[in-house]
């Protein structure tokens, strides 16, 4: 009876990543499992169906168990047997600042079938999934969009802030060009992982808590590149979401650097994403090195943001206060 029990719910998790593949990522040859493997990855992602048509729903009697064995839970509206609407979700906490951490449920891979939209379905997950965070004690709702009218409405605000920096001249950014051999470039799935990036990851402020084999399976999904030392990496087109962009870096100042050279020299260009306001001396030295190279940069927000717990308040995350100095390393795929 568990066998079967385990098959029924095996061929039910792969229908509902065919549901988001053909929504998403139809023209691309890879499986958006790969491209989301905390979500669609994972092989205990949590499903999480809505019945629009009962009201018990909105007065938040949805289970969604956070605190299973996976952090991704699957939002979706069912009818008849077929998906019309969903959205992912995937619970970290984040290291605010160096006193305090949150517990934030990330919100990704939104989608209504073309058919159906206009009907309400988004705004009904979206009030499920909100009262099962706050059930769960969630601190804070992320997620990315530029529906910015529709979140409102659903008591989203723009906050955080991050910095995007980009330059269109050849300007060294390693000091000393001759130790580039040290720099190896290789495709995802072609890297061997080293403890210590792991570890340089983990010494940075405001990041996600992951563990090392999560971030060895990050460090395999498709489009991306992998430029890195022996204590230093730095991440380039991953996926669909950041192609020609650098995401994520770390390590010693110097190597970061010359993992950053060896990518511009390769892709010829390079855009790169730093926190808005530094929180490390490496963080300064990498920046202030890219202003010298003539890196340009523009501040903008870093997400859409709710906030669940009283605690904190939406001036908190403003870019004209930032109690939070919000920006968070290691967003992980959604």
């Amino acid at each position: 009876m568990e066998a079967r029990s385990k098959k029924v719910m095996d061929e039910e998790r792969a229908g509902i990543v065919e549901f988001f593949q053909s929504l998403l990522r139809e023209d691309v040859s890879w499986s958006i499992a790969d491209e989301y493997p905390l979500v669609f990855g994972d092989s205990h992602f949590g499903i999480v169906k809505i019945d629009p048509q009962n009201s018990g729903f909105l007065a938040g009697q949805i289970e969604a168990d956070f605190s299973g064995d996976s952090p991704a839970q699957i939002f979706l509206i069912e009818e008849r047997g077929r998906l019309l609407a969903g959205l992912a979700t995937l619970t970290r906490e984040v290291e605010i600042n160096l006193e305090h951490k949150a517990k934030v449920c990330f919100v990704g891979s939104v989608v209504t079938r073309p058919e159906h939209r206009q009907q309400g379905y988004q705004r009904d997950l979206f009030v499920a999934l909100d009262g099962a965070c706050r059930k769960a004690s969630m601190d804070l709702i992320l997620l990315w969009s530029n529906q910015l009218k529709f979140y409102e409405k659903l008591g989203f605000f723009l906050g955080g802030l991050q910095a995007t920096w980009s330059s269109e001249l050849k300007v060294p950014l390693a000091k000393d060009s001759s130790n580039l051999r040290s720099v190896s470039l290789t495709s995802s799935g072609e890297t061997h992982f080293k403890s210590t990036w792991f570890e340089s990851f983990n010494k940075k402020i405001m990041r996600v808590s992951r563990n090392s084999e999560e971030m060895r399976r990050l460090l395999k999904i498709p489009q991306m590149h992998i430029a890195s030392t022996q204590n230093a990496y730095a991440l380039y087109g991953k996926g669909e979401d950041f192609k020609n962009v650098c995401h994520e870096w770390a390590g010693p100042s110097d190597e970061v650097l010359l993992c950053l050279e060896k990518l511009r020299i390769e892709f010829g260009s390079l855009s790169l994403l730093s926190p808005g306001v530094l929180h490390s001396d490496e963080e300064r030295l990498v920046v202030r090195q890219l202003e010298s190279a003539s890196y340009e940069s523009r501040l903008e927000y870093l997400s859409l943001m709710k906030i669940l717990n009283s605690e904190f308040t939406q001036d908190d995350f403003s870019p004209e206060r930032l109690k939070y100095p919000f920006f968070i390393w290691g967003l992980d795929s959604i």
